[in-house]
């Protein structure tokens, strides 16, 4: 790297001598345990993981152990640490290490009023403690990795220090490495204290959530009544599969034999269940309500009533112990629907507290949560094509759950202010941190008309007093989405040897959508996602001219699975042995998560290829054939150093070869990839979902894909059982 060696030194010195100077200034906890947050911010050239001077911070006994904005480490600043840094940088010799100095352009202190609260001054700070006093909102302090209540902190742990300053804990969220703390400031709180909270990384007051907006009697529009018809297709379609309605409240008759169980934390003027109502009405019926269109197939579930929304806008902290407490009550249930998010849109550098603790419930329970993206609702308006005008249009946290299956919304009916099949005016894109790819699927539920007005092309559903009312949001092509989940995931309960779990079902679905809806999503994946998904049990399904297979493969870092040769359905070859196919492949897994490294929180990714074999002795080596679909607006770090989605644990890959491949052998290779190498031993069990298709008709691919594998005589079996056709799995 072209850098000035002696007077980049020079400056790094001085910029530890001043961090220094700032220690002795502090008491002595900060200088001997505590410490301060010390920023590393690296040169362009070295955001790779392979450039990052990682080893020699640590070889200089002060670790990176947190990621900030793009380029930015953190590590802990103690007195010792920085002479023992000040030393390796004045003294280091070898390549390895002036390669490692010359990545680092800047040493500085992270400082608690300016880094975390993202304010002025004294003055500014104040009245951010003062609002969240008057207004009864608590303040969230979120931690570098190396604090936690439990620190000693002066005289007393950092708990009783907090309390002594005037900020009363009222909740911590989050793990070891980033704890996340919920204080409501009293009127003796001190800022100047405050001000001297080194070791925090975020603050400022808590989230608000609610689902679509503030209901009011201008969100819908009442347009009919409950039919005896709408009755007797409620009580004809009632099946065994459920779904979770964690949102204001489920009330009206028509709905209620359908209710299996109820959690309530609402009374009164505090209670709406319009929302909710309507929510779960898609759920039970959403072809039954909506039949003109054709857009929806007859997915079906039975609800549990989790009112955990009220009428008005709930804080973070309360909203989490709701959604744990129902939960964890309701083990039976294993799809959650989630038709709310914060009303702006996330901050794209950084993994939210809300989508994290999330995450931590599926991994643990074993459960999906099927998440809204969020509404845009600010001015302009988005047309569609949208305009190259930059947007605050970002998905809305918790939509960034990386485990979330995430939902965005199209429009569906002539007369809306975006076109039929265009994503609606309100749907919020992605990417979320790190350039992963959300939303993941999409699905219709219509759009305002030209001056936003209801009734006119919106999606239409049961609300209180057993009437039907239209709305708009994405809040409503979630449930749709919701009821296909569970249909799956009931079907793959009653599969034996097949182990049902949310990667697996949450994999079934994109991987239909993308295969579905490849000429709808074009160049806009960060608006459709992979698409929209086949209803259910179609998600499962397929004719004869496709073959599926489904690979559930346990992983280790540093150790590729190789499944060569693959099963190739052999009408696809030419009588010149060209492959000529169309072929669809996602990948999806469960990732190890840390939250202290913010937008860097995936710490594992598996890359998949698929493509022709070449042996040499016993050495296999694949060349891959079917490419990854990328998307656009990744964050620049990402498509500068790495392929955009790197590090997604969801990714689509596709191609077509009308003019056919040579080559007779085909394999799948998968390689898992930690974010550091210190992060060696890591096991990761991905899902491979891959599809052929012809590109002629009457070709018997299905058969002849089932006559591959048992060929080969791999393992496999049906993934569903109720169907002629089969999709095999293999491992």
């Amino acid at each position: 790297m072209d850098v000035d060696e002696s007077g980049l030194r020079t400056a790094l010195i001085a910029s530890l001598d001043s961090t220094e100077s700032m220690l002795a200034s502090l008491p002595s906890v900060f200088r001997e345990r505590v410490g301060v947050p010390l920023r590393v911010t690296l040169r362009e050239q070295a955001m790779a993981k392979s450039n990052r001077p990682t080893k020699f911070l640590r070889d200089a006994g002060m670790p990176a152990t947190a990621v900030g904005h793009p380029g930015e480490l953190f590590a802990q600043a103690r007195t010792r640490d920085l002479q023992t840094l000040r030393d390796a940088i004045a003294s280091g010799s070898t390549k390895a290490d002036l390669y490692a100095i010359s990545t680092i352009d800047e040493l500085a202190v992270f400082e608690p009023v300016a880094g975390a609260f993202g304010v002025r001054d004294l003055e500014s700070l104040e009245a951010v403690v003062r609002y969240a006093r008057d207004e009864h909102r608590l303040i969230r302090l979120d931690l570098f990795p190396w604090l936690s209540l439990d620190t000693a902190w002066i005289d007393e742990p950092l708990a009783a220090h907090l309390e002594s300053i005037g900020l009363e804990i009222q909740g911590v969220r989050g793990s070891a490495r980033r704890e996340s703390v919920y204080v409501a400031p009293t009127y003796g709180a001190s800022v100047a204290e405050i001000a001297t909270l080194f070791g925090v990384r975020n603050a400022g007051t808590e989230p608000l959530y609610s689902n679509w907006r503030e209901i009011s009697p201008q969100s819908m529009a009442i347009v009919d009544d409950v039919s005896d018809d709408l009755r007797e297709q409620l009580a004809a379609s009632a099946g065994k599969a459920i779904v979770g309605v964690l949102d204001s409240g489920i009330g009206t008759p028509a709905l209620e034999p359908y209710v299996q169980a109820r959690e309530t934390y609402d009374l009164g003027p505090d209670l709406n269940q319009e929302h909710g109502t309507f929510v779960a009405g898609l759920v039970l019926a959403g072809g039954a309500l909506n039949p003109a269109e054709g857009y929806f197939g007859d997915d079906c579930a039975m609800v549990l009533d989790g009112q955990v929304l009220p009428a008005a806008p709930i804080g973070e902290n309360e909203l989490l112990d709701r959604i744990e407490e129902t939960v964890r009550k309701h083990p039976e249930v294993k799809v959650w629907n989630c038709s709310f998010a914060a009303n702006v849109q996330l901050d794209p550098l950084e993994y939210s507290v809300f989508a994290s603790e999330m995450d931590k419930l599926s991994t643990e329970l074993g459960i999906l949560f099927v998440q809204a993206a969020g509404n845009y609702e600010d001015l302009p308006v988005r047309p569609w094509p949208a305009p190259a005008a930059a947007l605050v249009d970002g998905i809305a946290s918790p939509a960034d759950a990386v485990n979330s299956l995430v939902v965005g919304s199209l429009t569906h009916r002539v007369g809306a202010r975006t076109p039929v099949g265009a994503p609606a005016s309100y749907s919020r894109r992605g990417p979320s941190f790190g350039g992963q790819t959300k939303p993941d699927v999409t699905f219709w539920s219509g759009d305002f008309g030209p001056a936003g007005e209801v009734p006119l092309a919106g999606i239409r559903s049961t609300v209180p007093g057993d009437h039907i009312a239209e709305g708009v949001g994405t809040s409503f092509a979630t449930p749709l989405v919701s009821a296909i989940a569970a249909n799956v995931w009931e079907e793959l309960d009653g599969t034996s040897g097949v182990d049902s779990n949310p990667a697996l079902v949450k994999g079934l679905l994109v991987h239909s959508a993308s295969v579905n809806s490849l000429a709808l999503v074009g160049a806009d994946k960060n608006y459709y996602g992979a698409g929209v998904p086949r209803g259910g049990l179609q998600a499962l399904f397929e004719a004869e001219t496709s073959f599926t297979t489904v690979h559930r493969v346990p992983l280790q870092s540093k150790i590729s699975w190789l499944r060569a040769p693959f099963p190739v359905p052999a009408c696809l070859f030419t009588a010149d042995g060209k492959l000529k196919a169309e072929i669809f492949m996602t990948v999806v897994f469960t990732p190890v998560l840390d939250q202290g490294y913010g937008a860097e929180a995936v710490r594992t990714c598996v890359d998949a290829s698929f493509g022709l074999v070449h042996r040499d002795g016993n050495r296999v080596t694949i060349t891959g054939k079917v490419p990854e679909e990328k998307t656009s607006g990744a964050h620049p770090w990402e498509t500068q150093l790495v392929a955009a989605g790197k590090w997604s644990p969801v990714r689509t890959h596709h191609a077509k070869f009308p003019q056919g491949v040579a080559g007779s052998e085909w394999g799948l290779k998968l390689t898992l990839t930690e974010r550091e190498d210190s992060e060696d031993g890591i096991e990761q069990t991905a899902f491979v979902f891959l599809t052929f298709r012809g590109l002629e008709e009457g070709l018997p691919v299905h058969s002849d894909g089932i006559a591959a594998v048992r060929q080969l005589s791999l393992w496999n079996t049906r993934l569903a059982q109720r169907t002629s056709v089969t999709v095999s799995t293999l491992q």
